[in-house]
């Protein structure tokens, strides 16, 4: 226990409100992630970056129980998502917020029906579902008068930003993003990072972000997780090769995670 600045008041360690402990996942012929273990703490913004196919996306699968690992455990809250009821799963599931990398709006649904689809499942009155979906239109910066629209009239940017307003419509207590910023240009890229930004300070919202772009992880992040492909490392190595600040990581030594950062190949 950490010890108090007043020796007559205890500390008492916040427990984290999402654990890993140990966590593989294999499937048929292939192991994805190996021996991974972390924990965050509530209102704590990580950000997971490393190759392609090192399994950040399927990372996010697990802690919305979407996948269960071949071992370990990953708890939310200190419960243990395998051994919960699927009513359980599902209204854990009601508590976090998902923005897929190409934002998985429907597409016979218009924007309004795109926002207003979990708040319905919830059998909330449709008076105030019309005021939330309006809200969060205007908390994602987008105009009322795109609320008819279908998402093959919308740009990528703006299918993000629908996206986003349909996660955060159920005000959830951790928000994952999947590549945000992907497929998107420069200036859409950082309002996307702003509304992140946005968000955590609106809300207490724990947030893990999974990205290839370190200028979401330089502008949104606290922490940093950097995962290496399992088939590059040598069977005594970690997976989780670096887990700090971003200042952390600007610094860090290791040249793998330099040519990351950099964008180098070599």
């Amino acid at each position: 226990m950490t010890e108090s600045p007043n020796p007559q008041i205890p500390v008492i360690p916040i427990a984290p409100i999402i654990q890993l402990e140990t966590v593989d996942l294999h499937f048929i012929n292939q192991t994805i992630l190996k021996d991974i273990s972390f924990s965050i703490p509530k209102g704590q913004t990580v950000v997971v970056i490393g190759e392609s196919g090192c399994g950040k996306t399927v990372l996010l699968k697990l802690i919305v129980a979407l996948l269960q690992p071949t071992n370990g455990k990953i708890m939310f809250e200190q419960k243990n998502l395998a051994n919960l009821r699927q009513k359980e799963l599902i209204q854990l599931r009601l508590r976090m917020g998902f923005l897929f990398q190409g934002a998985a709006l429907f597409d016979s649904l218009n924007v309004f029906e795109n926002i207003a689809f979990g708040l319905r499942s919830q059998k909330i009155p449709e008076n105030q579902i019309n005021q939330i979906v309006e809200q969060q239109l205007v908390e994602v910066g987008l105009p009322i008068n795109v609320i008819k629209k279908l998402p093959s009239e919308l740009s990528g940017g703006m299918k993000k930003r629908v996206g986003l307003a349909r996660a955060l419509a159920l005000n959830p207590e951790v928000m994952l993003y999947d590549e945000p910023t992907t497929g998107l240009d420069p200036i859409m890229s950082d309002v996307i990072n702003e509304l992140i930004l946005q968000t955590r300070k609106k809300r207490l919202i724990t947030s893990i972000v999974v990205t290839h772009d370190m200028k979401t992880v330089f502008k949104v992040a606290d922490r940093v997780i950097m995962l290496f492909p399992l088939s590059r490392l040598e069977s005594d190595q970690k997976q989780i090769i670096f887990d700090g600040t971003p200042e952390e990581i600007r610094r860090a030594e290791d040249e793998r995670i330099q040519r990351f950062i950099q964008g180098n190949a070599k």
